[in-house]
């Protein structure tokens, strides 16, 4: 008999620790004997409703194995019996059992709450295994098992259990998406949460791409409230009937919030019902996060509570954010910055934006196209060649006046508008600009190895200067942050030292959103996760202090790396120290950080291969010895460690070290790589 697979592992390291909530309630109710002389007295029941046949005999087999004891397993379509240990998890199954099921063991949750976690209770005589998944199923049996048989029982390779009883009592909890270790009882406004709904907007389609962040924060919520309280909050849309008790998230046909600022964040009680809202999409996802620090007291998902949490009747807990818009993980540039005067005026010739009827054109074509409430549409005009009429006299401001009497029409619509702030347009030509329109600030030469108000930095001073004319200017100012490694992202990119100064400046002149640039791949490359954990940090904090970065820098490293991390932050510093005095998102890795060559010389001698051993041996402190691949790779070997890399769930480590080959690859040509590799490789095996 094994003892214990690898895949429950997860499940006897979690039992031992703060992972789980459990409560075997005393045994003031008797016991439940499950195992007799060696026979089992108990069956295992499934609805027919859960799971696939293969996957149930997978559990009833695993049962088995673990105590050395043939259980038998039916389904509970066929037959009913007192001694039963029934596994379900949605209330549809449960439902569809309540002879089986009294309401004290109803503890049945959707997949998207529970995940691979599980409760365990008892109805009567039956034990209740509420689950989803098979893992899920099999982790409750060994803490059943646990606690009949304890803690010991799992280490023994032949095993039988001869008796096995649990108390009747019995309640464990387990989450794995929040650690807790106390079961907290919630409610909100005196009314108990497992008697509320949580409700979204119908227009929130679930299944579309645009939705997925959203539906998971709303499931994030659930989540840790299943996991600090055992109970489960159902979700529907808006257009189902109203119930008495409601956690109302986003704009809906319950409550709009239309007078809300985009930058302001409202959770308030009223009436029984709970509101989480933002004024917009961004500042909402604030709101919900807010909700979880403070009010659900989870931090970092660990539950920091006490035994109650009670929200009151008539709280309004209304904050301003620093930000109306923010995103970390990639933007795409293009939405944000092509011209569509084509779109909207149905003609690619050059516009006369004095021209009143070009005004006209562009709102009818914006109402024609019957954009909902609180959307937002583009007017860019970005292009070379600007009307030369008297009126215009090949200037941009015209286009701004233009910009702005259609976004004035459109007010009482509630459709906003944004235009880009780029190329010709960059240097603000109004004095003014009606408050229904967001400018877009768009500059991908900024000089990414100094900040953006570094005055030794003459092209910077410059972009700064135009960026802080348009907070004047205009009230809804979102800059696009291009200090990103756009052209060459999967090398090495040493700009984290801007990130903190640029986002003080953004804080002190006004900016309302940051958004960074860069290619959605990016995310898993240069450093990828270190840079969202900080950019993430740093929108809540923007005026944050050199001190508390370098802390915070520190601690995202050392959560990724672990061990390793002394020697990621070494390498990181090595290769800023070492990066050129200006460089963009277009610079090369050779033009970044140049390996010198040596005239007269041939294969590897031919270059000053000091630092490149140096970060090597690096890497060989971060790298484990087994771990693959190393150099030297060349041609093919090459081109499939990045296919693998790009396509795989590599560990973070390999991810970083891909982009050391990266800077290699770019300062060494191909018919020297070998020899150089070779070179490098023998220098740490020394």
């Amino acid at each position: 008999m094994k003892k214990l697979i690898a895949m429950l592992s997860i499940a006897a390291a979690v039992l031992s620790c703060a992972a789980i909530i459990a409560y075997a309630v005393g045994n003031n109710g008797g016991s439940i004997e499950l195992i007799k002389d060696g026979e089992a007295v108990y069956s295992l029941v499934y609805s027919s409703l859960w799971n696939k046949p293969k996957d149930v005999e997978d559990v009833r087999k695993f049962a088995s194995d673990e105590i050395g004891v043939d259980i038998p397993m039916y389904t509970a379509e066929t037959r009913i019996s007192d001694n039963e240990i029934f596994i379900g998890s949605s209330r549809q199954i449960m439902g569809e059992h309540k002879n089986r099921v009294a309401d004290g063991g109803l503890y049945s949750v959707d997949e998207d709450v529970i995940g691979d976690g599980y409760v365990i209770s008892t109805s009567d005589s039956r034990v209740i295994l509420s689950a989803f998944s098979t893992r899920g199923a099999k982790n409750a049996l060994v803490c059943l098992f646990k606690k009949g048989l304890g803690d010991d029982y799992v280490d023994k390779s032949d095993f039988r259990a001869e008796n096995l009883s649990v108390p009747a009592d019995i309640y464990v909890l387990y989450s794995p998406y929040v650690e807790s270790e106390t079961q907290a009882v919630m409610d909100i406004g005196g009314k108990d949460i497992g008697e509320f709904t949580l409700v979204y907007s119908a227009e929130r389609a679930k299944g579309e791409a645009s939705n997925e962040a959203f539906f998971e924060t709303l499931n994030t919520i659930r989540r840790y409230i299943f996991g600090i309280t055992g109970k489960t909050v159902a979700m529907k849309d808006d257009s189902s009937e109203p119930s008495e008790n409601e956690i109302v998230i986003g704009r809906t046909g319950r409550k709009n919030f239309t007078g809300l600022d985009e930058n302001d964040t409202v959770i308030s009680v009223e009436g029984g019902k709970l509101y989480i809202c933002g004024g917009n999409d961004f500042t909402t996802d604030l709101a919900c996060k807010r909700f979880c620090s403070e009010y659900l007291k989870v931090t970092d998902a660990k539950y920091t509570g006490g035994s109650v949490i009670h929200i009151p009747e008539g709280l309004n807990d209304t904050v301003r954010s620093p930000f109306a818009k923010f995103s970390a993980e990639g933007t795409d540039q293009v939405d944000y910055v092509r011209d569509n005067m084509e779109k909207l005026l149905g003609t690619d010739e050059t516009p006369c934006f004095s021209d009143p009827e070009t005004a006209d054109r562009i709102y009818d074509t914006i109402v024609s196209s019957k954009h909902r409430s609180g959307e937002e549409v583009f007017i860019n005009c970005n292009r070379a060649d600007w009307c030369g009429c008297e009126k215009c006299g090949g200037k941009t401001e015209a286009f701004f006046e233009t910009v702005s009497k259609v976004a004035e029409r459109l007010k009482e619509m509630n459709i906003r508008v944004a235009a880009v702030a780029a190329n010709e347009t960059r240097s603000p030509s109004v004095e003014s600009i009606s408050d229904n329109v967001w400018i877009y600030f768009a500059e991908p030469h900024v000089c990414c190895a100094h900040a953006l108000n570094d005055p030794s930095c003459e092209e910077n001073a410059k972009i700064a200067r135009d960026l802080a004319a348009w907070t004047k200017i205009s009230g809804k100012v979102c800059i696009l942050d291009y200090t990103m490694n756009y052209l060459h992202y999967p090398a090495t990119f040493p700009d984290f030292h801007v990130l903190r100064p640029n986002f003080n400046y953004y804080n002190e002149i006004g900016v309302n959103g940051v958004l960074m640039v860069w290619k959605q791949d990016g995310a898993l490359l240069e450093f990828g996760s270190i840079r969202t954990g900080l950019l993430n940090a740093l929108a809540a904090d923007p005026a944050m202090d050199a001190e508390r970065f370098d802390e915070l820098e520190n601690s995202v490293i050392d959560g990724l790396y672990g061990s390793r991390s002394g020697a990621i932050k070494e390498y990181i510093e090595k290769f800023t120290a070492a990066s050129a005095d200006h460089f963009t998102i277009f610079s090369w890795p050779d033009e970044i950080v140049p390996i010198k060559r040596i005239e007269g010389k041939k294969g590897a001698e031919a270059y000053d291969l000091t630092f490149a051993k140096e970060l090597a041996g690096l890497w060989e402190r971060i790298y484990d010895r087994h771990d693959p691949p190393r150099p030297p790779l060349t041609g093919t070997e090459m081109e499939q460690l990045e296919l693998d890399y790009y396509s795989s769930d590599y560990y973070l480590q390999l991810h970083s070290r891909v982009q050391f080959t990266e800077w290699l690859n770019a300062n060494i040509p191909q018919v020297d790589r070998y020899a150089v590799f070779s070179e490098i490789v023998d220098s740490y095996n020394k």
